[in-house]
């Protein structure tokens, strides 16, 4: 090497082209022996790369081969050589898997840098613990809850980790331990609904808690997608060739992506379709006894769930789609005290020919007179009708905002429930509520509201927009004996009851309408009567029932 201090200032100031240019991948060949080959990034290594390099806490949901573990492994031997004094702890479930297969790889790696541009081992190697003369060291561990006492590492990487045991308790552990600044990896398939790997999954998803999330998948893959088709169920044409933008659309006409790969997967786990969903298609499945189905989450998950065209509100707020002109929206207000892990929550739902979808969605910490605010912010742009969860009390705050900013009375939805004890407990005297509570009480009407919720998700009659409301779905459980449901312990279930909520009026009132409850008719008249007038529509017939009846069938 003509200067090495060159090539060790551009290796150091360049991780993709120090990568490439000297680390080797090993593979066994057919014949059991190890062949290497130079390591060139596939797009969904460049991906996740970039985010190692820029984001501290990273979690990776991948599939069986994807080669991300070893990439991790590439990424953690170049901070052991160009990062002085840079500790590296590997934790996987079984001491023997962290210290033969993640430390062994790193340090075979490490390795590979020519020896005029790498420092040396600093004392004799250890199968689980190796150091290195600039101060930089590397040691294994398995997932126990005191796995890493006596030892602050710059960077934990956690191999597999929705399959550590004690997964959730070391962390809590580890994350003690962690040297200010460090850095956190977390890579694994699926395994069901754990209380590591899928809770830092979720909440990534709802940028709750810091963590970089990458989500990559097979059909992206250049080794796997040579011979890639799309498919429907009982349809008989094929989508051969299409652009990253159309598979999103492919799949939520109900399409789905294979390869002679994939149906060597297929093959190899026996045609199991959770083994499948989770090992290939990195999807986490459902417990059994979710409320709703997990084959109609994991269809309305792959058909319909969207990236939001915008974030606002500190990425608190997805927006999926801009108001449109003549067409009606309903949203739904779950207020809470927005502490800790207490959330606030809206959705807007725009009603078509064709169905109800999500439009809108804040999740966040906002108490009740802020969540008026931000509620009243979106609403003045797409109209709706406002329903909001009077559970509680809290949303007197919430409705009292948006009276005060001029939200049209008649455009809150009112349940005709008049309780003098309710509204002097909660409303503090406040004439600008009136007599007349003015949202839902969830309470006794909880098993209707969750009924006609799953009623209108399984017949594909509702569309589900987010991940976010994806992810609490997974986690609310049927409460056997009975007509309802509850989520699981640790989890929430906001995002689920400001849908249902908006879903039951949208369903119900129309029923109540014909069935001659004036409160309700009354209400539903000022609000299509105020919607034709906000939206410019001229073509009513006088009749609000057959100028309206789509929303009636």
């Amino acid at each position: 090497m003509q200067n090495a201090s060159e090539e060790f200032i551009k290796c150091a100031l360049n991780p993709f082209y120090a990568i490439e240019k000297y680390i080797q991948i090993p593979v066994k060949n057919s014949k059991g022996q190890i062949d290497y080959y130079s390591f060139k990034l596939m797009p969904h290594q460049i991906f996740i790369l970039n985010n190692l390099i820029n984001d501290e806490k990273n979690i990776i949901s991948k599939y069986r081969q994807a080669g991300v573990t070893t990439l991790i492994c590439a990424f953690l031997a170049y901070k052991l050589n160009f990062t002085p004094n840079f500790k590296v702890g590997v934790v996987a479930n079984k001491l023997n898997t962290a210290k033969n297969e993640i430390l062994k790889l790193v340090h075979n790696m490490y390795q590979q840098f020519p020896e005029e541009i790498r420092f040396k081992n600093a004392e004799p190697s250890k199968q689980d613990h190796r150091t290195y003369e600039n101060g930089s060291e590397i040691r294994a561990f398995a997932a126990s809850p005191d796995g890493m006492r006596g030892f602050s590492p710059s960077s934990l990487f956690i191999d597999e980790a929705a399959f550590c045991e004690n997964g959730d308790d070391f962390y809590t552990s580890a994350m003690g331990t962690l040297a200010a600044g460090g850095s956190v990896i977390l890579a694994s398939t699926p395994n069901g609904l754990d209380e590591l790997y899928y809770k830092t999954y979720e909440q990534a998803l709802s940028g709750r808690n810091g963590f970089k999330l990458s989500e990559i998948h097979w059909y992206l893959d250049p080794r796997f997608n040579t011979d890639l088709v799309w498919k429907k169920e009982g349809a008989e044409d094929v989508v051969e060739r299409t652009n990253h933008k159309n598979m999103k659309r492919l799949m939520r006409d109900g399409y789905k992506p294979t390869s002679s790969w994939y149906l060597e997967q297929c093959k190899k786990y026996n045609f199991n379709k959770k083994k499948i969903a989770q090992e290939v298609e990195n999807s986490f499945s459902a417990s059994a006894g979710t409320f709703i189905s997990e084959e109609d989450i994991r269809r309305h998950e792959s058909q319909y769930v969207a990236e939001p065209i915008r974030m606002d509100d500190n990425k608190y707020t997805w927006i999926w789609e801009e108001p449109q002109e003549n067409v009606k929206y309903v949203m739904g207000i779950d207020p809470s005290l927005g502490r800790g892990e207490d959330f606030s929550v809206f959705n807007i739902l725009k009603i078509t020919d064709s169905g109800i979808e999500q439009v809108v969605e804040y999740h966040g910490d906002a108490a009740p007179d802020h969540l008026g605010v931000l509620a009243y912010k979106y609403a003045d742009k797409y109209k709706p009708l406002i329903v909001t969860d009077f559970t509680g009390g809290y949303g007197f705050s919430t409705v009292e905002k948006l009276f005060e900013f001029g939200y049209p009375k008649n455009m809150v939805y009112h349940s005709g429930t008049r309780s003098k004890a309710f509204l002097e407990r909660y409303s503090n005297g406040n004439s600008i509520i009136g007599d007349e509570i003015p949202g839902i009480i969830i309470g006794a009407n909880r098993p209707l509201i969750l009924s006609e919720f799953e009623n209108l998700i399984r017949n594909d009659f509702f569309f589900i927009s987010s991940a976010r409301l994806i992810s609490e779905l997974k986690t609310f459980e049927a409460v056997g004996g009975t007509r309802t449901a509850d989520h699981k312990r640790g989890y929430h279930d906001d995002l689920i009851f400001s849908v249902a909520i908006a879903l039951y009026v949208i369903k119900t009132s129309p029923n109540k309408l014909k069935n001659n409850t004036e409160s309700v008719k009354k209400n539903l008249d000022l609000w299509l009567a105020t919607m034709d007038m906000v939206n410019g529509n001229n073509s009513s017939t006088g009749n609000t029932y057959l100028d309206n009846k789509w929303l009636f069938k």
